[in-house]
């Protein structure tokens, strides 16, 4: 993401967010989110030591958005209603799988805190759920690795050594 590029990085979140992921979520869960949201917060992770942003979109307007933040976690993932379906939102995953991966040849994981209905698209771009319980804590051990960068190596467009937590709060 460019600077200046916030404000509608940031619009397109809670126009999806309301869209897609609100109507799941308690009150407290879309106020929460909401308010740990903004354009400042934005520009924090695309500036930050340990964090990244990267968008997709054409010549007029964001269309996607994905931040990794602690060199290993996807925070936000958010397509244009739109343009969902298209193609967008694996681009973005492959992209920020690539970038985590070269800040850190050493990585073991990427993971995200998924909202309930995107499971379905995590698993299709080679998640895989640990673990049990809405709110559990995950991490892959280093044998995982070996044989989920082999995987990477033969289906170059799914990265398996990731996890991630469905929660709707």
């Amino acid at each position: 993401m460019e600077q200046g590029e916030e404000r509608e990085a940031y619009e397109l979140v809670v126009r999806t967010f309301h869209a897609h992921v609100a109507p799941v979520y308690s009150k407290n869960g879309v106020a929460k989110f909401l308010g740990m949201l903004s354009p400042d917060g934005l520009s924090d992770m695309r500036t930050g030591e340990d964090s990244f942003i990267l968008v997709a979109g054409d010549r007029q307007s964001i269309l996607g958005v994905v931040s990794v933040i602690n060199e290993n976690h996807i925070a936000l993932l958010f397509v244009d209603p739109d343009h969902q379906q298209t193609g967008i939102g694996k681009n973005l995953i492959e992209r920020a799988i690539t970038e985590c991966s070269n800040r850190n040849p050493a990585l073991s994981a990427i993971t995200v805190s998924s909202s309930p209905n995107s499971k379905a698209f995590y698993e299709g771009v080679g998640f895989e759920a640990q673990g049990g319980g809405r709110r559990g804590r995950y991490a892959l051990h280093s044998n995982e690795k070996k044989v989920c960068q082999v995987n990477r190596m033969l289906r170059p467009r799914l990265f398996h050594a990731v996890c991630f937590n469905v929660s709707a709060e």
